[in-house]
């Protein structure tokens, strides 16, 4: 592990979020490097844009064992890190303006646990809106303006209010009251608060990085599965394109002469892998003709732009 670069955690919650980021950052299905420090267990995600990339998985929501606010300290005390970002899925909001699959970063958040219960059933806030690091902010906003421009599929990335609490929300009317106690909150997850507490202790800069994978009601639908992959990966997406331009931090991608030769072999086609892609494109482009549901059918197109992407990186033609 290279601790000479400026350091930056990302923080996932589960399988899905965390192969997603896996996948994006060093490889579909690689193994991860393993680093162990103070007795917690790290992945070790190389260099990327002039840092050193350090991830670390919490368990569910904010306060308990394992979960974000623990885990955030320990990676600080570990790592000194420069940033700390928790990368993943959450809620929308709003079916009718949003989609799945859209990705929410966080200018602020908000706690929507404390506060006080009114005699009408209504619930008025008193925790603050702290806000998200400008650093970041400005980064994640500088990148999607480029993408967008750039890149035909890029997703839809959206900036705003996050909710965060410890519960796990899926009933329409405990999401309609919170949308009530903020009409300007974009989407909401459970491990924000942790994240803030910890990071702002140490004076960590700190960022919510989540995609919409459902509306806060009925998690259960069959399209669940395909839903977290497309909001996870499009998250994964956004964080790892944003932290591969060099200067965040100061951090500068550096290629010594003694590694040009990898550079270089790196460069080259690579048959056997190209071989791999080629029929695994083949084989999706089949599915996706015979695919009934549209469900179904959405996450074989996603598929079949990952395998197209693929074959052109490793030399091959479409």
């Amino acid at each position: 592990m290279n601790t000479q670069h400026p350091v930056i955690v990302l923080m996932s919650v589960n399988d899905t979020e965390t192969h997603a980021l896996l996948d994006a950052f060093i490889g579909l299905g690689l193994p991860p490097v393993q680093v162990t420090k103070g007795g917690r267990t790290y992945n070790d995600l190389g260099i990327h844009g002039g840092c050193s990339i350090v991830h670390t998985i919490c368990e569910m929501g904010a306060g308990g064992v394992g979960a974000s606010q623990q885990r955030t300290s320990e990676a600080i005390e570990h790592w000194q890190p420069k940033a700390i970002i928790a990368v993943g899925i959450a809620f929308g909001m709003d079916e009718k303006k949003q989609a799945i699959g859209d990705v929410l970063v966080s200018t602020q958040i908000q706690d929507y646990e404390l506060g006080r219960l009114n005699e009408d059933g209504t619930l008025t806030p008193r925790g603050d809106k702290p806000s998200s690091s400008d650093t970041l902010r400005n980064r994640f906003r500088q990148t999607d303006n480029t993408e967008s421009r750039r890149v035909g599929d890029w997703p839809k990335v959206r900036f705003g209010l996050l909710l965060t609490g410890q519960k796990l929300v899926d009933n329409k009317d405990y999401r309609e009251s919170l949308k009530a106690i903020s009409q300007e909150a974009i989407g909401g997850e459970m491990e924000g608060i942790g994240l803030y507490v910890g990071a702002e202790i140490a004076k960590v800069d700190w960022i919510i990085v989540k995609a919409i994978c459902d509306w806060g009601h009925n998690k259960s639908r069959a399209e669940k599965d395909a839903w977290q992959k497309v909001a996870a990966k499009n998250a994964a997406r956004v964080v790892k394109t944003a932290l591969d331009v060099d200067g965040l931090y100061g951090g500068v991608t550096a290629h010594p002469v003694s590694s040009l030769q990898a550079i270089v072999a790196e460069a080259r086609p690579n048959p056997i892998a190209l071989g791999l892609w080629q029929k695994k494109l083949a084989f999706l482009q089949q599915e996706e003709a015979l695919a009934v549901d549209p469900v179904q059918r959405f996450s074989i197109l996603q598929r079949i732009e990952e395998a197209k992407a693929k074959i052109q990186e490793f030399g091959g033609c479409l």
